[in-house]
């Protein structure tokens, strides 16, 4: 049975696989905190042909799980697909995800020292979808459009992090700081550099 963590067993390996074995099914993906279901890609004799993670939806559920951090996965045979939101063949899909990746680095390496020169942030990264906050976006999901929520605030003890939806790389960024950051300060400042919409 095909199974593992993203983290030690890439997304692309798993998309060619599926090929190579004209596979049935789809790729399950979950937490590997609570194994909540939160995502998955179904095939047809090996041609990717819908895929959801989160509130993402066809090639852009794909990129977002390709950028995601340590979710569990395990194929599931013969699971129908609930639909085709994926119209491209699986090469344009791997270079979309490939491309996507790159850019979304640097720009990163741009970004990264802004917010923590202008915010004081501790770490300015990609949002992995992991642990408290997977747990809430899992079971809010089915209530709540997140594609309608610019951002996410979290305040544990003395962090405090800030979680928004850049629009520039169509990814989430997380930033963490001791300091309480000011919610109307970053979201100006955010929408000024066109983060934000």
């Amino acid at each position: 049975m095909l199974k593992g963590n993203l983290s030690s067993f890439s997304l692309i390996s798993l998309l060619q696989i599926c090929d190579n074995e004209n596979k049935n099914g789809a790729i399950v993906i979950s937490s590997p905190e609570e194994g909540v279901e939160c995502g998955s890609i179904y095939f047809n004799q090996g041609t990717p042909e819908y895929a959801y993670f989160f509130d993402r939806q066809g090639i852009e559920a794909v990129k977002q799980l390709h950028l995601a951090g340590r979710h569990d996965f395990h194929f599931q045979e013969d699971k129908d697909s609930p639909g085709n939101n994926l119209k491209n063949d699986l090469n344009f899909i791997l270079l979309e995800c490939s491309r996507h990746k790159d850019e979304i680095e640097g720009y990163m390496e741009k970004l990264r020292p802004v917010l923590k020169k202008r915010f004081n942030a501790d770490s300015v990264n990609l949002f992995t979808y992991e642990n408290k906050c997977l747990r809430l976006f899992a079971e809010l999901g089915p209530i709540l459009d997140f594609g309608e929520i610019e951002y996410y605030e979290f305040v544990n003890e003395n962090r405090h992090t800030f979680i928004f939806f850049d629009q520039n790389i169509a990814a989430h960024v997380q930033v963490e700081t001791e300091a309480k950051l000011y919610t109307d300060e970053i979201v100006s400042f955010l929408r000024e550099k066109g983060i934000l919409s």
